[in-house]
């Protein structure tokens, strides 16, 4: 009996509810409704967490960090055409991003280019060296020596050219060395001047005012007309006619002593050197004299003079006369 009344109350209840025409209808869509706001919702904190990057600040020991991963989105382009509602939709490019290592890369390619360009071209080949201030020698003469012929412009050192030049050329006082490219190597120099020609043991060279010696090595230049015939080397002499261990070849002051005593040698008459003696010259009637330096040359010539007088009276021809030393002259007859 109680579960009959039972049973009558919830049908009753049922007939009581109102009942909203279409609500079954209506909860369906706004539970779906809700469903796709919900996963809309999901979604987009999936690609939140997907793209943005996790900052952690403290000890996060043990965490997972989601690693972002490389954009390839593409750059769309859509134009819309003059009609209402129309557009037209260009191709997706990808985008480039241009990195230090391509640009490096580029970079490397052109400098390797122009490497290559300039190594390979004739433009950038010396032909010649071009030579200002020459007086007595000739460019055939310096091109035999300094040898640079097809050279690359960019391995000739000016300061290395300079003193391969000073040591091959003594007779340049100076020396300027450029490179003026693209393939011009230019040379200006300053000449000796030489005042006498030293001739020893069949060799010949020339001297300028500040004992400098040089090779004659222009044929057809002039000479200059005082020469020293030398019968044995000077004591500033090593052995060779121009020494490597010293710039010079004669002092500045022996220099000065046979140019004041060209001045009193008879003319056409060359003076002849002997490191014993010093200088002096080969008499014409016969014999040698020797005057040792330029000190008091006017005393020892006037007695020279009263030598060759004393003699001559005598009737007796020497070979060899000496007024070197001013107190203690004399002569030598041969035997």
């Amino acid at each position: 009996m109680a579960t009959s009344s039972r049973s009558t109350r919830g049908f009753e209840g049922l007939l009581t509810r109102k009942v909203k025409p279409g609500g079954g209808r209506s909860d369906r869509k706004e539970r779906r409704s809700r469903r796709e706001a919900l996963a809309q919702k999901r979604r987009a904190q999936q690609v939140v967490e997907h793209n943005v990057p996790v900052m952690m600040r403290g000890s996060a020991m043990g965490l997972p960090v989601k690693a972002r991963q490389p954009n390839n989105s593409r750059r769309r382009l859509d134009i819309a055409l003059g009609v209402s509602g129309a557009e037209v939709r260009l191709p997706a490019l990808p985008r480039v991003e241009l990195g230090w290592r391509l640009v490096s890369a580029v970079f490397t390619g052109i400098l390797s280019l122009i490497l290559y360009f300039a190594w390979s071209t004739p433009v950038f080949r010396v032909h010649q060296v071009e030579v200002i201030g020459l007086q007595r020698l000739t460019l055939e003469d310096v091109n035999s020596i300094v040898d640079l012929n097809d050279e690359l412009i960019f391995a000739v050192d000016p300061s290395k050219l300079q003193k391969e030049m000073t040591e091959a050329f003594p007779e340049f006082e100076k020396i300027e060395a450029t490179v003026q490219f693209p393939n011009v190597v230019r040379l200006n120099v300053v000449e000796r001047i030489p005042i006498l020609v030293w001739r020893q043991e069949g060799r010949a060279v020339l001297v300028d005012a500040n004992g400098y010696a040089f090779p004659e090595r222009a044929q057809n230049a002039s000479q200059p007309k005082l020469a020293v015939e030398a019968l044995s080397p000077p004591a500033e002499m090593i052995h060779e006619m121009i020494p490597e261990s010293q710039p010079s070849f004669l002092p500045v002051e022996m220099v000065s002593g046979i140019l004041s005593m060209s001045a009193i040698v008879p003319e056409n008459t060359p003076l002849i050197y002997e490191a014993k003696h010093g200088l002096g010259w080969k008499d014409r009637r016969g014999w040698q004299v020797y005057f040792g330096d330029v000190q008091d040359i006017n005393m020892k010539l006037n007695l020279y003079q009263a030598i060759v007088k004393k003699l001559k009276e005598e009737d007796v021809v020497p070979s060899l006369i000496s007024v070197q030393f001013v107190h203690s002259p004399y002569y030598r007859v041969e035997q």
